[in-house]
């Protein structure tokens, strides 16, 4: 028995993304449309782990500001040690000549999720941002369902941005999650992604000026 099926009902929520067999007892319809025009998916499903960062060079009033996104092979089942060249895809990055370092968190997220996965994947975010982490995770939900507005009354800071995150998480084919690392702690993923941020954020403002 195949151990994923995919559904191909346009109606379908997950629709052209598969699911594990595992879901649900019975194969002969999708446990989450209902619908029996389901198939045996036979592609290899591709996993990545990602790590972001997002640097800001006057954070407090805004100013040239860079992202990064490493891009490696597989789920991360243990803290590495070192770079596995082996492993690593590709480094990603871009900037803003004006911006600040939690819209620079959230592009690179999103940079990704546009332009870097072409056919179905299970991709895990890691971060050492919080806010980020958070926001993808937990927050963009109930920020939209209370019309982006926060507990206390206050409208949901980059709103535009986690307006656009949260249709890209809701449409994209991707299963994704996201997950929290201390920063500077010696991941060396996490340090890549933190040093090509920041040196990014600096070659945009040089364009700049």
């Amino acid at each position: 028995m195949a151990k994923y099926r995919i559904c191909i009902s346009a109606d379908c929520p997950r629709n052209l993304r598969p699911y594990n067999t595992a879901i649900t007892k019975t194969y002969q319809y999708c446990p989450f449309c209902q619908s029996t025009n389901v198939h045996i998916y036979h592609k290899p499903i591709p996993d990545y782990t990602v790590y972001t960062d997002g640097s800001c060079l006057n954070n407090v009033t805004g100013g040239a500001g860079g992202w990064a996104a490493v891009i490696i092979k597989g789920f991360e089942y243990d803290k590495p040690r070192e770079i596995d060249e082996e492993r690593l895809i590709k480094v990603v990055q871009g900037g803003a000549d004006f911006t600040t370092n939690n819209r620079m968190e959230i592009q690179g997220i999103l940079e990704v999720l546009e332009k870097e996965f072409p056919e179905y994947s299970k991709i895990e975010f890691v971060s050492d941002s919080q806010y980020t982490i958070n926001g993808f995770s937990t927050w963009i939900h109930s920020w939209n369902e209370k019309h982006w507005s926060r507990p206390d009354g206050k409208e949901v800071k980059n709103q535009d941005m986690w307006k656009k995150a949260f249709e890209l998480i809701k449409n994209h084919k991707h299963d994704t999650y996201f997950r929290w690392v201390k920063g500077h702690s010696d991941n060396p993923y996490n340090c890549l992604a933190d040093r090509v941020a920041g040196q990014t954020a600096k070659t945009f403002l040089k364009e700049k000026v």
